[in-house]
């Protein structure tokens, strides 16, 4: 038997990208609300939003989305008649290859500021992330950037570079989980923090969009004015 029928637009690669930034930040609802989408902009963070950087080779970044299920019954019949659910769950994990030190204080669960400590005649100056007790988890947004292949479809920028369309899944709010997170120094590799992110429900969001959403960058020609 053949290789199925696919269509090719709608089909996207690796590697991720992930930024995330504090709740202060309004809830994005579009691409534009987190990066610059023009090669001219260098795709910059717009403000409030930051870059997780690097992963090593081989570790990408992955959504999940995961249902709790309870299965109901009546006296008259046996077996279940139907599933209720009882739970929703959706997280976003990463391999944090930048070892900074604000990706640090989110390994390390705490919202207090980097200290700095001051260049001296005989040591150079440094920045300190304190380790200490946590009682409870900042929370941030979190969005995982996906491209399709040019050959999928692409977007024309205002100067005329060409790209593949953009693919991304945002959670409204996120803190991180109570996993543990081991950061490994070896021989010939790099060092790095693992990161898992769980989701929950935007306070005064209606139940339907309170964890976040995706977004589809459609085909365009920006450069003549035109998009589909």
């Amino acid at each position: 038997m053949g290789l199925s029928v696919f269509d090719i637009t709608k089909l996207a690669v690796g590697p991720a990208r992930v930024l995330y930034a504090p709740t202060s930040v309004a809830i994005p609802t579009k691409l534009q609300d987190i990066i610059k989408l023009t090669e001219a902009d260098d795709y910059t963070p717009v403000t409030g939003w930051e870059d997780f950087g690097a992963a090593p080779e081989g570790d990408g970044a992955s959504y999940s989305r995961g249902f709790e299920t309870e299965a109901l019954g009546i006296e008259q019949s046996n077996g279940a008649i139907f599933n209720d659910i009882t739970d929703a769950n959706r997280s976003i994990s990463l391999n944090v290859a930048e070892i900074s030190p604000e990706n640090m204080k989110i390994v390390e669960g705490t919202d207090i500021a980097v200290e700095t400590i001051a260049a001296t005649a005989e040591a150079a100056g440094q920045d300190s992330v304190p380790i200490g007790s946590v009682s409870e988890f900042p929370e941030y947004r979190i969005v995982l950037i996906g491209q399709r292949k040019l050959s999928s479809g692409a977007v024309i920028e205002p100067d005329g570079t060409e790209r593949g369309r953009l693919v991304a899944v945002v959670l409204n709010r996120v803190s991180i989980s109570a996993d543990d997170s081991e950061v490994e120094v070896t021989k010939g590799n790099l060092m790095s923090a693992p990161l898992q992110f769980e989701g929950f429900p935007e306070p005064g969001q209606p139940a339907k969009k309170a964890y976040g959403r995706w977004l589809f960058e459609n085909s365009a020609d920006l450069a003549s004015g035109s998009g589909s």
